[in-house]
């Protein structure tokens, strides 16, 4: 299992999508059945089954059980990766550590769908997160075998070294998966074909490929408008576990760094207020929510935090930025001063106050006066 990180959120996946139709090979390709592939059946979108059979879920429960697991895990520690083992351990089916990330960050945009990708009677189960305009990326793709659910193809961007997957899915039932860097653009493509006379979707060409020269689906024989179109399905979200008592808000009296970087919020719950006027407010699953940006979740996020000088510096995460998703947040407890500060300048805050601030650089002190936020008394 990969090692945990940081992880952009779904606009990163959209970029999966787009690279994947905008990849190159280097021409090494490993015919397999070439056969098999000419004499796969054309069938139109139209074709695609949208109706959810009562017993689909049934024959998915264990998948379904798995996502409960992390909505559960997202409503009792939200963004915290400290028992993120424990939760990789515990899935019927193992999926790869970005994807439940992407997950914790943005569970209300988790969706899930029933289609019948080969025509042959029964129905895969196709999970994907939601975007604007009612864009679908697709996160992970499953099929039954024996009546037993198996994972064929995940969407994922990875929050260090670089490492992409996306799969996309074609009107006759083919699925092209892709891997690769993005520091190289060196990567793989398979294709995968289900058959009416097998349950068990058949590997066909593997290619290697370069981003940057020709369209990747090209070297399957395919082109954009034979994608399926997945805004035509029916969606549905997944049911949302109810938040434990320990995440509704309450207003604590005193800042915890410690408590904190273990990930309990509760003594950030409550409304904040900085020099310029700006409100947030933080609860105790650690959301964070602008009062300028009231249709957004902001998350604090723990990955590389550290306590040095009795100040916590950990950020605050925008789910939907495609680059710094993460800004440096520093909290500081009533009684500690600032530091370090521009030009070697004295903490200009009221340190009889808790406090805490964003920012990517290191500011001046007027400007740090402006911008650090207090706790509004109630």
């Amino acid at each position: 299992m990969k090692q945990i990180a940081k992880l952009s959120h779904l606009a990163l996946i959209s970029l999966l999508t787009s690279a994947l139709l905008t990849a190159c090979t280097t021409n090494k390709v490993s015919q397999t059945s070439t056969s098999e592939q000419t004499s796969q059946s054309t069938a139109t979108s139209g074709e695609v089954k949208k109706s959810t059979p009562k017993n689909d879920k049934k024959s998915y429960a264990s998948i379904f059980e798995d996502y409960q697991k992390i909505l559960e895990y997202n409503a009792t520690y939200h963004t915290n990766l400290a028992h993120i083992q424990e939760l990789l351990g515990s899935l019927n089916i193992e999926l790869n550590s970005w994807v439940i990330e992407s997950a914790l960050y943005s569970p209300d945009r988790l969706r899930y769908t029933f289609l019948d990708v080969n025509q042959d009677g029964q129905n895969e189960l196709l999970v994907g997160s939601s975007g604007e305009n009612q864009q679908i990326f697709p996160v992970a793709l499953y099929y039954l075998e024996n009546k037993t659910p198996n994972l064929l193809a995940e969407g994922f961007v990875a929050g260090h070294g670089g490492a992409r997957n996306a799969f996309t899915i074609y009107q006759n039932g083919d699925v092209v998966t892709a891997s690769w860097s993005s520091g190289t653009g060196a990567g793989t493509a398979t294709l995968y074909q289900f058959s009416t006379n097998s349950p068990q979707p058949k590997q066909g060409n593997q290619t290697e490929f370069q981003l940057g020269q020709d369209k990747l689906d090209q070297l399957f024989g395919k082109s954009k408008a034979e994608e399926l179109d997945l805004t035509a399905l029916n969606w549905a979200s997944f049911e949302t576990p109810q938040k434990p008592a320990s995440a509704i808000d309450t207003t604590a009296k005193n800042m915890d760094i410690n408590a904190v970087s273990a990930g309990d919020f509760s003594s950030l719950a409550g409304t904040w207020k900085n020099g310029k006027g700006r409100v947030l407010t933080i609860q105790t699953d650690g959301t964070v929510n602008y009062q300028d940006v009231p249709d957004r979740n902001y998350h604090i996020n723990l990955n590389y935090a550290n306590i040095e000088n009795g100040q916590l510096t950990a950020g605050i995460r925008n789910p939907d930025a495609m680059a710094s998703a993460i800004v440096p947040t520093v909290f500081i407890p009533k009684g500690v001063a600032i530091t370090p500060i521009a030009e070697n300048a004295s903490d200009p805050t009221d340190q009889t106050k808790d406090r805490l601030f964003s920012t990517q650089y290191l500011m001046p002190a007027d400007i740090l006066a402006q911008e650090v936020f207090y706790r509004v008394e109630e």
